[in-house]
């Protein structure tokens, strides 16, 4: 994070830096208390935007101050205590009411601003509500006087006090917003977020030190440029700028690395992703400029978005950045977002969204701030839903953007947001030596890339390349032959082999068995309920066998990813009872998931149907072909109704994710002609895809084979 000169009276941005809550003023208790104007710390930790408006509409208080999870406010003591009592937890402070001697200031430490005898009012361990003298101020903007942009210590900021303020804001506390409708596909994006990819990356950009002015930053570049050439699509170039003379250091040339993927159908759209790449040191002269957290965290992180958007090629264009001269002054964010005004490009930028500092937390809250001004606030609005949806973050808003490489752009009139852990202002490691990965927690990175990813993803409008399509194949009982094709069109089988022995009453079954990404076929002895399963696509025996169920019982073999591990596991369908019974491993023993659904002897499908990554459970009735699709393995009325197929006609129902969405939809099969009927959709219609495969009296099965 970039360090801002500091000014006690200018109208400085201030940088809100969020943590929990800790006072240093002592409290009177409210007999105690004398009367007349007085001052109370009210808690207001998730209390809900209507508690929330009533607290800042009250004319019991004079004026209030929010930071995060508590408030300062004024008033009138018995006033107050009218109000707040039985509403509220609330404390009175001691000394005046006076707004005279109050300042906010950012990322002084709390022990620097005891040292010089003011009192913390309130804080969230960066940004503090404090009662000084102007001596005291005075040595406290002086502690760090002397320092040179080479050897900032951080944002540190002083300010006079304004009444009315929301330094910080908990999103829990807001009113809630229309929820998104976000694309079901998304969830198959959000899911391939690498937490160990990212950590194994930072800890080799760790061991390049990137001080701007040094030159191993210059290999860093590199290292970079290296790894967006590695993803499809990409073109890959560097900008040059000029970082000043500072520090009694000399002006040097550095580059921001700059990956570009067109957009397949909206390319003047552009969505920027970025974070700054250098580092500083401030014990040791910047000899170890490595910055796992600031900013390899960022950085990682940028990398990790790129792979999943190359991945999954979006309609509008994305540029993925690196910046470098961030921490003397934001001059390579400063130099892209200018060229982009000198083009006369400003327009097309929807959004820019900067990642700096998201891998540390000092508790077990994962909390998140997210950044910006007005002109972002759709940005924000998005996020704060993402994260809502998507992940399990905290989350707290400001529109007091500073320091970082999100305000060249908001400079610039174009929307930028940044988003931070919450815990940043407290990080031991900040700006030295010992900013090193083993420091960082690779779950609060996770979560606030799930964040970025799913919100961003939903903006550029790529239609995620999901987990993988599924296509058709038969087997063949009296042989015990499968035939398998990679693609739902006419033509011949891509892989043919024996499996079990034909003609024995098996009955075929496929799923990813193990968890690597491609369907595998097995087969279910219904006469002593054991399943055989092959964990590859060629001949050979079981890799996994098990019995699960009574044999001989008539009951229907199903195979599901029934927990959501990304592992099918099997199951069961009782149809005299409509029961299903359903197991979470592939190992002996009884049902994780008993229950009924639907009538008794119906025919059972299941499927993603909701993209969430978890089968579920439905049915097909085929003297009406209606299906009674379920979102949940538990009892209860049908999702999704729907008709689809000729009624009586004796076809047989096949599900899968034909268009590589992530959500599985139906289909059907006629074994009297071998064709093939799938839809893209749950809901009535034509087939959208209809082929033959295969000779007739077949038995169907559905899998992606080859990963794709």
């Amino acid at each position: 994070m970039l360090r801002i000169r500091r000014s006690v009276l200018t109208a400085v941005a201030l940088c809100t830096l969020l943590t929990h809550v800790a006072f240093a003023a002592p409290s009177l208790s409210r007999k105690e208390q004398p009367s007349g104007p007085a001052l109370a710390v009210v808690t207001i930790d998730k209390i809900g935007f209507d508690r929330w408006n009533a607290l800042t509409s009250s004319p019991a208080l004079a004026w209030w101050v929010e930071v995060d999870t508590h408030m300062l406010v004024s008033g009138d003591r018995a006033a107050l205590d009218s109000f707040l009592g039985g509403r509220f937890a609330y404390r009175y402070v001691d000394g005046t009411a006076s707004t005279e001697g109050l300042y906010f200031t950012n990322r002084f430490p709390a022990r620097e601003i005891e040292a010089v005898g003011a009192t913390i009012l309130i804080s969230d361990g960066g940004s503090s509500v404090i009662r000084a003298t102007p001596t005291q101020i005075s040595s406290l903007d002086g502690m760090h006087a002397g320092e040179h942009e080479e050897g900032c210590r951080g944002h540190a900021t002083i300010r006079p006090f304004q009444p009315n303020m929301q330094l910080s804001h908990q999103a829990a506390n807001s009113r809630v917003p229309a929820t998104a409708e976000f694309n079901i596909a998304i969830q198959g994006m959000v899911d391939s977020i690498n937490g160990q990819r990212w950590y194994a990356d930072n800890q080799t950009l760790t061991t390049y030190n990137r001080w701007s002015r040094g030159t191993d930053i210059l290999n860093a570049r590199d290292w970079l440029v290296a790894q967006f050439q590695t993803m499809p699509g990409l073109s890959v170039t560097t900008q040059a700028f000029t970082v000043p003379a500072g520090g009694g250091n000399p002006a040097v040339t550095r580059y921001n690395v700059i990956a570009t993927l067109p957009g397949t159908t909206r390319v003047n759209d552009w969505y920027i992703v970025g974070a700054h790449y250098d580092a500083i040191s401030n014990d040791n002269g910047h000899a170890t400029a490595t910055g796992a957290e600031d900013n390899g965290s960022g950085t990682t992180g940028v990398l990790e978005l790129a792979r999943i958007f190359t991945a999954n090629p979006p309609d509008a264009t994305m540029m993925f950045i690196c910046y470098a001269g961030e921490e003397q002054g934001l001059y390579g964010s400063i130099a892209h977002a200018q060229s982009i005004v000198s083009a006369g490009d400003t327009s097309k930028v929807k959004g820019m969204f900067n990642i700096d500092m998201i891998g540390y937390t000092g508790d077990a809250d994962l909390d998140c701030r997210l950044e910006t001004r007005a002109i972002g606030q759709g940005l924000m609005d998005a996020c704060v839903a993402a994260a809502a949806q998507y992940t399990t973050l905290r989350i707290v808003t400001s529109l007091s953007p500073c320091c970082s490489d999100h305000a060249p752009y908001l400079d610039r009139s174009m929307p930028a947001i940044l988003a931070i852990e919450n815990d940043y202002g407290t990080y031991p490691g900040y700006h030295h030596s010992s900013d090193l990965s083993i420091n960082l927690n690779i779950d609060m990175a996770v979560q606030i890339l799930k964040m970025y990813v799913a919100t961003i993803a939903q903006m550029v409008g790529t239609t995620p390349a999901g987990l993988g399509m599924e296509t058709a194949g038969v087997y063949l009982p009296s042989t015990g032959t499968f035939f398998l094709r990679n693609s739902n069109s006419p033509g011949g089988a891509d892989v043919a082999f024996q499996f079990g022995a034909g003609g024995a009453g098996f009955v075929p079954v496929s799923g990813d068995w193990n968890g690597d990404g491609v369907d595998t076929i097995g087969i279910y002895n219904p006469a002593t309920s054991t399943f055989f399963l092959r964990n590859t696509n060629s001949p050979g025996g079981a890799d996994v066998v098990l019995s699960f169920g009574a044999g001989g019982a008539g009951y229907v073999p199903l195979v599901g990813d029934w927990d959501g591990n990304g592992s099918d596991t099997v199951g069961l369908y009782q149809p005299t009872s409509g029961a299903f019974f359903l197991r979470n491993s592939n190992t002996p023993g009884g049902a994780d998931l008993v229950f009924t659904f639907g009538p008794p002897n119906a025919m059972p499908v299941v499927g993603d149907w909701d993209g969430s990554g978890t089968t579920t459970v439905g049915i097909f009735i085929s003297s009406s072909s209606t299906w009674f699709l379920r979102n949940s393995n538990a009892p209860g009325g049908a999702d999704i109704t729907l008709g689809y197929g000729p009624a009586g006609a004796g076809w047989m129902p096949i599900v899968g994710d034909w268009n590589n969405d992530n959500a599985q939809t139906v289909g059907l099969y006629d074994s009297a002609t071998g064709n093939w009927f799938l839809r893209n959709s749950n809901s009535p219609g034509p087939g959208t895809t209809v082929f033959g495969f295969g000779p007739t009296g077949l038995v169907p099965v559905r899998g992606d084979w080859n990963g794709l």
